[in-house]
């Protein structure tokens, strides 16, 4: 702290990798950005280069929840972690896009299509409110006149999840003669 005071340098933004689950990694950045504050420190941007255990890493629906815990953290950018995979080594080097992709085949795994939907948001994000291993993010797209949604539960929480959706009339432009319509698809683990 004396150098930074005294130089007044500081970095633009604070990175680390955030392990323990989707609401630890949050948890951590407000953590951080609470400390931060109460320090006077002006660091306002971060960034998390890994996030993802190995035992979560073909799990879409827990990948959605890190995906959302980050996304409410207000965390500028993440990177999912890489890992060895069974004679191709480490996904990082493999051709696999970090372990979307299966090595030798190209297949897409089920985390490549919770990647692209989340890719997919456009518009304003909307809050959503996260309930007992479930979590997830969206956006609602006026020019495009749609909604989109991306929800996923942590491995081994079988509840069934309902969808709450509230002032859906402030979006007229969503319904069609008084009723929306609604695309639902369930990524496997895989």
């Amino acid at each position: 702290m004396l150098f930074r005071s005294t130089h007044n340098v500081l970095p633009d933004i604070l990175s680390w990798h955030a392990f323990g689950g989707p609401d630890v990694a949050a948890a951590n950045v407000n953590y951080v950005r609470t400390f931060l504050h109460d320090n006077a420190i002006p660091i306002r941007r971060f960034t998390i280069n890994e996030y993802v255990y190995q035992t979560e890493q073909y799990q879409p629906g827990t990948y959605v929840r890190y995906l959302a815990a980050l996304e409410r953290a207000g965390v500028e950018s993440a990177a999912r972690s890489c890992y060895e995979e069974t004679g191709t080594g480490s996904n990082c080097f493999n051709a696999t896009l970090g372990g979307l992709l299966r090595p030798g085949t190209r297949e897409r795994r089920s985390t490549w299509w919770a990647h692209q939907a989340y890719g997919q948001l456009s518009g304003r994000m909307l809050a959503v409110r996260p309930d007992g291993g479930v979590d997830g993010v969206a956006a609602l797209d006026r020019a495009r006149a749609e909604a989109r949604f991306i929800l996923g539960r942590s491995a081994g929480t079988s509840r069934t999840i309902a969808l709450r959706l509230r002032k859906w009339s402030s979006a007229p432009y969503l319904m069609k003669d008084g009723r929306t319509r609604l695309q639902l698809k369930r990524l496997p683990d895989r």
